[in-house]
């Protein structure tokens, strides 16, 4: 008897044109059923597996699906995705639909947690480690749904002047940049200066992204820097880099 599993079904507005995007991002075709109830079955060779189902009239814009995919290495599925999407596109999306969104790391982990990646139908595909649930972990990461226009949180004037908040409770580059890079002064470098390196590398590589989508191409790349310097062999510096490159900055 085979065991239990759960295969996410996402909506979108053409099978046809989620069928060109995941399959340049290495999954194949299991099933495909036309009108009038088109539907589309995908699987990856190390089996990941989405199933998409055609709306009339569906707007991506609008859209809240969303699932979670549990790898045991997100540092390969970012790689082979970017890739395929760098064919696909030329560069690879870092804003609008679809896009590749900034990966996550915890302050508390060396290693690399994962990433997300909005794909054509406007749906969020989250990819995380596994032993980030399976509780291996001395830190496991919590998946929370940011609205689209929460911006960052403003900090207590009592708090200590040491921590700059958490990658998961920085909301998403994704939506209202404008009002987050408006919020960065008092959310970021108020709490800076003086926060614990990690800290304060996750807080550079949002911002080096968040830069890189406004088109502030130098701030971008000046913030990148400066997460470099902290430590430039971690996995977020090294994907922020990628990203930038992708987003046309000039690193130098």
């Amino acid at each position: 008897m085979s065991a239990p599993r759960t295969v996410p079904l996402l909506p979108c507005g053409s099978i046809a044109e989620a069928e060109r995007f995941a399959t340049a991002i290495g999954f194949d075709v299991g099933y495909r059923q036309g009108p009038p109830h088109p539907y589309l079955a995908l699987r990856s060779a190390d089996g990941i597996e989405l199933h998409y189902v055609e709306i009339l009239g569906f707007d991506a814009q609008t859209s809240h699906g969303s699932c979670l995919v549990v790898v045991s290495d997100p540092v390969e599925v970012l790689h082979r995705w970017s890739s395929g999407l760098d064919q696909l596109y030329g560069s690879v999306p870092v804003h609008g639909i679809p896009r590749l969104m900034r990966p996550k790391s915890r302050s508390s982990a060396v290693d690399f947690m994962g990433f997300s990646l909005v794909d054509v139908g406007g749906n969020r595909i989250r990819v995380v480690r596994a032993a980030a649930l399976d509780g291996d972990d001395d830190d496991p990461v919590v998946v929370v749904a940011v609205p689209r226009t929460e911006q960052a949180p403003e900090p207590d004037p009592a708090a200590e002047p040491t921590a700059v908040p958490e990658p998961d409770a920085v909301p998403e580059p994704d939506a209202a940049p404008e009002p987050t890079w408006s919020a960065r002064p008092s959310t970021f470098e108020r709490h800076g200066v003086g926060a614990a390196p990690q800290h304060r590398l996750s807080a550079l590589v949002y911002l080096a992204e968040l830069a890189a989508r406004l088109g502030r191409h130098q701030e971008a790349a000046l913030h990148l820097d400066e997460a470099e310097r902290i430590d430039d062999s971690a996995p977020s510096v090294v994907a922020a880099r990628e990203t930038l490159r992708a987003a046309g900055v000039d690193l130098g």
